[in-house]
């Protein structure tokens, strides 16, 4: 994998990861707001229409988080080798895929079926000891 487009995965990885941190922000912001009433207040505040703290205060912690992992030199390298590393890994073809697939889904149905069984037997047996 050439520089350039490690690079356009290293930038997507971190924009994908600000998007969660604005997410997460957004839902601790509001379970803070819900619980102390001092800051709940602030819900209040806008800014030219757009809540300020349900709206921008969250863009903010995310473009942070984006621009903190984007200019550190060290997580950017760190991130560049794992997508280095992951693009040397050989995935197996789609066929393999699918055996495995539909071999795993009937393994699931074969436990399924013994365990309702051997539940239904357990129950039987246990109200048959108390005399139901």
């Amino acid at each position: 994998m050439d520089k350039k487009n490690i690079n356009k995965a290293v930038t997507f990885s971190f924009a994908a990861i600000a998007v969660l941190v604005w997410w997460v922000a957004g839902v601790i912001l509001e379970t803070l707001a819900a619980g102390v009433a001092s800051v709940g207040r602030l819900k209040a505040f806008n800014l030219a229409g757009i809540g300020v703290y349900d709206v921008l205060l969250p863009v903010l912690i995310g473009f942070l988080a984006f621009l903190y992992l984007q200019l550190n030199a060290k997580r950017k390298a760190w991130a560049e080798d794992v997508v280095l590393e992951t693009s040397k890994v050989v995935w197996p073809p789609l066929k393999d895929v699918q055996v495995s697939t539909v071999v795993v889904s009937i393994m699931l149905i074969i436990s399924g079926v013994v365990l309702f069984g051997m539940d239904a037997l357990a129950s039987s047996v246990i109200d048959f000891i108390l005399g139901r």
